[in-house]
């Protein structure tokens, strides 16, 4: 249940990202949110329910951006395993830590899916110049993140109870 909240979380923040740059007129950067919610989930989850997460995020935003089916999907399951991978051995905490990992992430996931679109199609580019450098995207979603992190934080406390240890033998 509670990986369906997350789900609703990201995208209903992606609908209201997107609403809100095409308000402002901002031209094709801004934060990719369903991305920072999906980092968050591959930090604080168990794997299954992270990849659970990422296929539904996948699914629903691939086809926000009329992609081809699986290329959003595969590309979030991809980054969500080396997400959960690498975070067990990365050590660090904290909002900027985790701003810094959505902002890496965020450029990872557009050369993958840069990537797998050059593998399927004959003619693959960029929106604008500001998309090509990876970079602006990539700062935003990790002010975004860095942001965020702790209303994360406050979001899964009250999804997940408390653990209670049990008596101990020692």
């Amino acid at each position: 249940m509670s990986a369906f909240i997350w789900v609703l979380i990201g995208v209903l923040g992606e609908a209201v990202v997107t609403a809100l740059a095409s308000m402002w007129h901002v031209e094709y950067v801004y934060p990719q949110w369903f991305l920072i919610v999906m980092m968050f989930v591959a930090i604080n989850r168990e794997l299954f329910s992270a990849l659970g997460v990422a296929v539904a995020l996948g699914v629903v935003m691939g086809r926000f951006a009329l992609a081809p089916w699986g290329l959003y999907e595969l590309s979030l399951i991809v980054t969500t395993v080396i997400v959960f991978r690498f975070s067990s051995t990365l050590s660090g905490r904290g909002a900027i830590f985790f701003g810094v990992l959505c902002m890496i992430s965020s450029i990872g996931f557009q050369i993958g899916i840069l990537s797998l679109l050059t593998l399927a199609r004959d003619h693959v580019g960029f929106a604008s110049s500001a998309t090509a450098a990876l970079l602006p995207t990539g700062v935003v979603t990790g002010a975004v993140g860095a942001f965020a992190y702790e209303r994360f934080r406050r979001i899964e406390k009250r999804l997940e109870p408390s653990k209670r240890e049990g008596l101990k033998w020692v």
